[in-house]
């Protein structure tokens, strides 16, 4: 391989680093522009080289084959000092050399000790694992191909870092109801209170009809929901670390329950939240022949307003007896009812099973009709100073957070009385 030969192949290493990351459709590394530079260094040194050796042996077009006899011992020193010059290339931070007993260049710890860089797609997935750590060329830590060959192109595939599982029925109203974060612990918002539309075609110099969309401003704040455990001995929390999760999952857990339970039925006297079935101006469905008639209605309660609904709200015992509900002849037959008890569906609506209406009511909602608010944290703190406890070298856990029920649209909820009165 003579000089030119080998100015084509350090040029052509060079145009591979950029063509992968091309193919990626992305920038150059720091640690890809480095050896490009580098490259590039050496092919504007291959020239100079060139010319140098064509102006001393006295051609500019080709390096001339070494005569039969052999070269003089001049032609040998200035060829070694040449070679000596294009070794160096680079200085100590140089990507490799080149081995003129092989025609190649290799990197060090290619050559097996012989300190040289091979320029072969195999040399040059090698030399970019040792500059990169293994993260530009060959196989990366995520199975991507950074070299590939003539004709293919890669495109980077984004992973999200979490695993989505399939669909489960939701064990809580709050797992279903929506949200949104606050940064001010007061507001106003607008509640539809009038939805009878009258519109129709007029005759010319008719008066037209009058439609009833009213609203009205309702204010609404924040509201503090806290609890704090009783005395655990600061020595058993320190020699049991499982305890100290177990209270919080647990005081975590009641901080939903008591949420869940506000949402639903909270009175609105301060600092209760109004709940669903306290707020003025939502739908009754009174029960009808059985549940499933009745619950049936009460989705075309809310149909029949052009709403969609998706949530039921049922007590345990609600949801038992419509599950148990039996044919006429006394088989109980799950097959032939609107009841879908994996997904947990009844007239294709998603069941929320929940303690929160208590027995014989139950809830059908627009959830576009409701907002959970909150100022998107729940504080956890460990303290010592509650009545003694620091002389008893007791702690205790206090857990809380600040919520708030917006409720856009009243007629978007029903009440369903799941029993005779």
């Amino acid at each position: 391989m003579n000089l030119k030969e080998r100015r084509r192949a350090t040029h052509q290493a060079a145009q591979n680093i950029i063509d992968g990351a091309k193919a990626e459709r992305r920038e150059l590394t720091k640690d890809e522009a480095e050896i490009v530079e580098k490259l590039i260094a050496q092919v504007k040194e291959f020239d100079r080289l060139i010319t140098e050796l064509a102006a001393t042996l006295g051609s500019s077009e080709e390096e001339p084959a070494a005569p039969a006899s052999g070269p003089s011992d001049e032609e040998k020193a200035r060829g070694d000092a040449l070679l000596a010059k294009l070794d160096g290339m680079g200085g100590a931070k140089s990507v490799g050399k080149y081995n003129p007993l092989t025609g190649k260049f290799e990197s060090k710890a290619q050559a097996m000790g012989n300190g040289i860089m091979d320029l072969s797609a195999k040399g040059l997935r090698g030399i970019a694992r040792e500059a990169t750590g293994n993260a530009v060329f060959g196989t990366t830590a995520l199975g991507q191909k950074a070299l590939v060959t003539a004709g293919q192109s890669i495109t980077a595939i984004p992973m999200l870092p979490d695993v989505v599982n399939t669909g489960r029925p939701p064990a809580s109203l709050l797992d279903v109801l929506r949200s949104r974060t606050t940064a001010t612990p007061t507001w106003q918002y607008l509640r539809q209170i009038g939805r009878d539309s009258n519109a129709a075609f007029v005759a010319p110099g008719g008066v037209k009809p009058t439609s009833d969309f009213s609203t009205e401003t309702v204010d609404n704040q924040l509201r503090v929901l806290a609890h704090i455990s009783g005395p655990v001995d600061k020595y058993v929390l320190g020699d049991a670390p499982a305890l100290e999760r177990f209270l919080v999952d647990e005081m975590n857990y009641g901080i939903r329950q008591a949420l869940e339970a506000q949402v639903v039925g909270g009175n609105g006297t301060a600092p209760n939240l109004r709940g669903l079935l306290n707020t003025s101006g939502i739908q009754t469905q009174t029960f009808e022949t059985d549940v499933l008639t009745t619950t049936r209605a009460a989705i075309t309660a809310v149909e029949t307003l052009g709403l969609a609904p998706d949530l039921f709200v049922i007590h345990p015992s609600d949801w038992e007896a419509l599950e148990l509900l039996r044919q006429s002849n006394g088989d109980l037959d799950l097959g032939h009812l609107p009841i879908d008890r994996a997904a947990r569906r009844l007239w294709g609506v998603q069941v929320v099973v929940s303690t929160a209406p208590g027995a014989g009511n139950a809830l059908l909602l627009d959830s576009t009709s409701v907002e959970l608010v909150t100022d998107g944290s729940i504080s956890v703190e460990w303290s010592d100073a509650v009545s003694d406890d620091f002389e008893r070298n007791q702690k205790r856990v206090r857990v809380e957070g600040r919520f708030a029920l917006d409720v856009f649209r009243p007629l978007g909820v029903v009440k369903i009385d799941t029993a005779a009165a």
